[in-house]
């Protein structure tokens, strides 16, 4: 068996055993594809016979992927020779003279996160490599070193928050709250659960703290901002009228009496914080004269939209406020919105007074 490689002819021989079965080995494990070998038989009783034959390329490329690292919204390359490195034709060991690589996709830069970028290698044979590329999109939070990268923001937190807490949970409070992340840019991984809070100095007082968050080595220091801030009742009237209702003996919708109706809140928290008021009837309109004289389901709700709700002991939302600056709310509603009463008045007796009690309810809203 003879070919020539690298413009030097081999030469190499076997002999086959009675079934005519033969090995031959051959230097440095392999041929390179598209080398013509010619295999000569012979026998002390035969002519020789002589066969051509050519080797084929069946092995697909191989490439080196090339992290890549960018901030948000910058323009990643076009060309796909900046996505792969170490390219070779892995048949011959060649470094890939006949290697075509294209870029067949890059990702959006617009959002923070890993993200993913492909190639294709093909040899002049057309077998085909596919290599994924990460591509990893930063922002301003966010410290890369050694293809770590870990993303951590400052907070503000409410002191109530921080109270009463363990270290171990003041941690775990630190870590949800910077909304603290870690990559392997390398690997393409998701390594967050590894992140560890280096130290901190929070405190259960208000004031201005700080925290180192450690990921393989990589280390991000943020504030934290402990503040006290509340939303409570500022003013609410004792006593609240209604207009004195005409005995007609139909229905009728009485209208608050507006001079006596105040009530405000006053909300020291953050810009953009939300709270409701909402109320429950504690006692019915009961005639004040006569306590067998009760006038049920005479407190109602009427939204913007004109729809009515019977209230009951159950607390329902009457007012919603999104918070702008710490100055007094007024909880109020137009004329024929919000709570009034409706009662039968035939069923009103002519000379009595009637009475009942609301209980108004503040909280949070999400």
């Amino acid at each position: 068996m003879n070919y020539v490689e690298n413009e030097e002819e081999i030469q190499l021989s076997g002999t086959a055993d009675d079934n005519g079965n033969f090995e031959i080995k051959i230097p440095k494990g392999f041929i390179k594809p598209y080398t013509k070998v010619v295999i000569t038989a012979t026998t002390d009783y035969y002519i020789s016979k002589m066969t051509i034959i050519g080797v084929e390329d069946v092995s697909p490329p191989a490439g080196t992927a090339i992290p890549q690292v960018v901030d948000i919204g910058d323009t990643l390359s076009t060309d796909p020779y900046d996505y792969v490195q170490d390219i070779k034709d892995k048949s011959d060991g060649t470094l890939g003279e006949g290697v075509t690589a294209t870029l067949i996709q890059i990702p959006n830069t617009d959002t923070f996160g890993l993200k993913k970028a492909f190639v294709t290698l093909h040899d002049l044979a057309l077998n085909e490599t596919q290599v994924e590329v990460p591509v990893f999109v930063k922002d301003s939070d966010t410290v890369v070193q050694k293809n770590i990268a870990l993303r951590a923001n400052s907070f503000i937190v409410n002191e109530t928050e921080v109270n009463g807490k363990s270290n171990l949970e003041l941690e775990q409070l630190i870590k949800e709250k910077s909304g603290a992340v870690g990559y392997d840019i390398f690997a393409g991984a998701d390594i967050s659960d590894e992140i560890e809070v280096e130290s901190f100095d929070l405190k259960e007082v208000p004031g201005e703290y700080t925290a180192t968050l450690e990921l393989r080595g990589v280390t991000k220091t943020i504030t934290i901002e402990v503040f006290s801030r509340s939303v409570k009742f500022d003013e609410v009237s004792p006593n609240m009228d209604f207009k004195t209702a005409q005995i007609t003996g139909e229905k009728e919708i009485l209208k608050r009496d507006e001079k006596t109706w105040k009530i405000t809140v006053v909300d020291t928290r953050e810009k953009g914080a939300n709270w409701v008021v909402s109320a429950a009837v504690t006692k019915p309109l009961t005639s004040i004269q006569n306590q067998n004289h009760i006038l049920k389901n005479a407190f109602i709700f009427i939204n913007e939209k004109g729809e009515k709700v019977i209230l009951d002991e159950t607390p329902y939302p009457v007012f919603q406020h999104e918070t702008i600056n710490a100055e007094p709310v007024p909880v109020d509603w137009e004329e024929n919105r919000g709570i009034l009463v409706e009662a039968n008045t035939a069923s009103v007796y002519a000379d009595e007074d009637y009475q009942g009690k609301i209980a108004w309810t503040l909280q949070d809203a999400p």
